[in-house]
């Protein structure tokens, strides 16, 4: 289409060519022009470049004219310009975006995958443990507010990963102790010696166990531990202040359990 319009363009100067120069020369002895020295040359010089600005902007565009003057003297010229731009360079729609560009970064240097995880013996169990009894955790924090992360830690910690002699003969997975004074012979059983603190309750199965951990944990010595919701720390803290249990490093050893076997994930 540009091309058609340039054609159209040159073949006008070469029909006005004559009326035009004879007009110009008639201003000229009339005195109109007579401060400038009008040079037909320069002007059809200047017309060109202005030609060949354009068909610098356009691709492969190629354009042949002739003028003949009065004295039937013949300027031709020829201006060719093949001009051959990549198409992606030269169309802004085919060049790659930001995202693609990031793509092609991220493609051509992929982000090394994550070394697999090794677990040492101990933690192969601990694991084994958590897998047996993760569904029941969450049960009870469904129903109790208590992270399954905490409940989890404290099984682990307390039954020694359901192979202490507490666990195995009792089902007791959290250490919970029986202060009765009277009780059924088949209640309790003492593990260390004949003080009536270290009578431990006997649970028929696991399950029980983790029932009454968290109807323990609902009473009134440690309700109020539900208020930190699901962070762990706050309640492994809680559960040491409150005297869960008589070691001093209680808190330290639930968290570390939660992250380094990552039972937050339960939560």
């Amino acid at each position: 289409m540009n091309s058609f319009f340039i054609n159209k363009f040159l073949d006008m100067l070469k029909r006005n060519y004559k009326m035009v120069k004879n007009w110009v020369g008639h201003q000229a002895r009339f005195g109109i022009v007579n401060s400038y020295r009008f040079r037909w040359r320069d002007g059809i010089n200047l017309a060109l470049l202005v030609v060949i600005a354009f068909i610098l902007t356009n691709k492969n565009v190629q354009i042949n004219f002739s003028l003949q003057n009065a004295d039937n003297e013949t300027v031709s010229r020829t201006v060719s310009q093949a001009v051959n731009f990549d198409s992606n360079a030269r169309n802004v729609s085919s060049e790659p975006s930001l995202a693609q560009a990031a793509n092609l970064v991220s493609s051509s240097n992929p982000k090394p995958k994550p070394k697999k995880r090794t677990w040492t013996r101990g933690q192969k169990k601990q694991l084994a443990y958590v897998k047996r009894f993760v569904s029941v955790a969450q049960a009870e924090m469904k129903k109790y507010d208590i992270p399954a992360s905490i409940t989890l830690a404290q099984g682990l910690l307390e039954s020694k990963s359901g192979e202490s002699l507490l666990a195995k003969k009792n089902n007791n997975h959290f250490g919970v102790k029986c202060f009765k004074r009277r009780c059924k012979k088949t209640h309790c059983s003492n593990f260390e010696d004949d003080s009536h603190k270290d009578f431990f309750v006997i649970y028929q199965n696991a399950w029980e166990s983790y029932r009454a951990h968290s109807q323990l944990l609902s009473g009134k010595r440690y309700k109020q531990l539900k208020a930190h919701g699901k962070d762990y720390k706050a309640w492994a803290e809680g559960l040491q202040s409150t005297g869960y249990a008589t070691s001093n490093r209680y808190s330290e050893k639930l968290i570390r359990l939660i992250e380094d076997l990552e039972l937050y994930q339960y939560d």
